[in-house]
């Protein structure tokens, strides 16, 4: 299954779901946080989606067509050559062999110098059988966090975007028949602006790696994409401020270090940590995301009599646990050695805001490093975010693991 086939696998059940939810009269609280959860995830699908669409079609394209290889065979470098002598227009199978690899009626392919040879596959020795192309298989990065923390990605055209959060207003109170209104009260609204921010990388190959491994480019821009993304998420996470965002590890104050090494109903209770009330009336509407090493650390953690590990306890009371390399790791030294943080995050609408304008762009650059014989893509995005809108709907938690 491709990537493209995933995401329109993702986005018909993130649909049939949220179908179901707006379908009922009325929703309960937790069926209004799953909504919500959704409503994220199916804008978060959309920009994946038409970037594996454009993917797959460079693909498809890049992959032996049939109709080409007819071209090739009904093609002749006598046409080529009439063509020239004669100063006139290329014509038939020569003409669409041009043009379907976009060259001008004055060159040659390569391959007009040879008969074409017809093989199923190249023999590479006696016992190896034929050496068949896979399709390339693509870098990995840390899991995408947005959802588990309840980012909301607004995509924008142009201009600065301002969000407006409602923080307080009227009280209202019981009266006593003929009892005076109690006084009026000015609501306060906290507001931040969102400014363009740009976030860019380049890549570089050569004509022979594209001549070598078919679909290369296709991989190498999708590869340029995710790797971005990543980034994003990284910043969200730990950005340190100008020209990065202020991440959530850079806004919130670390808890004090705990006493004792954690056990298994440290981890059990954690997303009741975050349960306040307001933004959270459950664990289960509390996302946790952590690093790796907690993770195997409370999988070594087992309740006595059940069997249950502290991550089972965890997975099972949360509403996700989201396993990030951005997440910083315990460190060795300092006052804080062995001791490290988990995200806990209510998931609540506009808990962290983020906009993005005009999605990616990508500059393909043939003439730079052309006496080389390589080609350099840059991609670049404007976005912006604001951790902690909601500043009581994330917390952190601290875990001493020795």
């Amino acid at each position: 299954m491709t990537d493209l086939n995933r995401l329109q696998l993702r986005q018909s059940e993130v649909r049939e779901k949220i179908n179901a939810f707006i379908a009922k009269d009325a929703l309960e609280d937790a069926e209004r946080s799953e909504l919500d959860s959704l409503s994220n995830e199916m804008r978060d699908i959309e920009p994946k989606l038409r970037a594996a669409i454009v993917a797959q079609e460079e693909a498809n394209a890049a992959a032996n067509d049939p109709k080409l290889n007819e071209v090739k065979r009904r093609a002749s470098l006598t046409d080529y050559w009439n063509s020239i002598v004669n100063k006139r227009n290329l014509e038939g199978a020569a003409a669409e062999w041009n043009k379907e690899l976009k060259l001008s009626g004055s060159q040659i392919p390569w391959e007009a110098f040879a008969p074409v040879e017809e093989r199923a596959a190249t023999q590479v020795s006696d016992y190896n059988g034929g050496l068949v192309a896979r399709p390339v298989l693509q870098r990995l990065f840390a899991a995408d966090v947005f959802d588990s923390l309840g980012v909301r990605l607004d995509s924008v055209g142009a201009g600065e975007q301002e969000y407006v959060l409602l923080l307080s207003g009227p009280n209202p109170m019981m009266q006593l028949e003929g009892g005076v209104t109690s006084a009026a009260v000015a609501s306060t609204f906290q507001t931040q602006i969102l400014k363009p921010k740009r976030i860019s990388a380049q890549i570089e190959f050569s004509r022979e790696l594209l001549a070598s491994v078919s679909g290369i480019e296709s991989a190498l821009r999708m590869d340029l994409v995710a790797s971005m993304r990543d980034k994003m998420n990284n910043q969200i996470l730990i950005g340190n401020g100008a020209p990065n965002v202020t991440g959530i590890f850079s806004r919130l104050t670390k808890p004090t270090v705990p006493t004792a090494v954690a056990d298994y109903e440290d981890f059990a209770k954690c997303p009741s940590l975050g349960v306040d009330g307001i933004h959270a009336y459950r664990s289960s509407q509390i996302g946790v995301v952590l690093h790796p090493e907690v993770y195997q650390f409370g999988s070594s953690l087992f309740q006595s009599g059940s069997g249950e590990s502290a991550i089972m306890a965890l997975e099972r009371v949360a509403r996700s646990v989201t396993v990030s390399t951005h997440v910083p790791k315990a460190p060795t030294s300092s006052t804080r050695a062995n001791v490290a943080e988990v995200v806990l995050s209510a998931g609540t609408m506009g808990s962290h805001v983020a906009a993005v304008w005009e999605g990616v762009n990508l500059i393909v650059d043939e003439i730079s490093l052309a006496d080389k014989g390589q080609v350099r893509v840059t991609a670049w995005s404007l976005w912006d975010a604001y951790t902690c809108f909601r500043a009581d709907a994330t917390k952190l938690v601290s875990f001493k693991l020795k």
